[in-house]
């Protein structure tokens, strides 16, 4: 079963996921904050959906990101950047982001993102 870390920071949208990453058949870890990249590998996911914006973390999600695909142990792990913020598409090409979606989220949209990592 393909794992799905997902590091967000709102409790809603951790539902949210939850409930739909499941029911689609992943099995899926979840973050409220920040995580170390040793924790990161400890955890193997297949994809992480990562929010930028993770309030009371000492790093931001494109942080996290940058220092994923600076590491040769995760760099090859596709990231899913997620925020509300203006300049995503600047900020997921800077941190190597796989790809991003904007808030508010299109969960359709999302969940044919994940898959066309996920399905092979």
């Amino acid at each position: 079963m393909k794992r799905i870390l997902i590091v967000e920071d709102d409790g809603d949208m951790i539902e949210l996921f939850s409930i739909v990453f499941r029911n689609s058949g992943y099995d899926v870890t979840i973050s409220n904050r920040a995580l170390e990249v040793a924790d990161i590998i400890v955890l193997k996911p297949n994809l992480i959906l990562l929010d930028v914006t993770l309030k009371g973390s000492p790093m931001s999600g494109a942080a996290i990101c940058r220092e994923l695909k600076s590491n040769l142990a995760t760099q090859d792990i596709p990231v899913i950047l997620i925020s509300g913020e203006p300049n995503l598409a600047k900020m997921a090409k800077l941190c190597n982001a796989n790809t991003y979606l904007a808030k508010p989220l299109n969960m359709l949209k999302l969940q044919i993102m994940v898959n066309k990592y996920l399905i092979k």
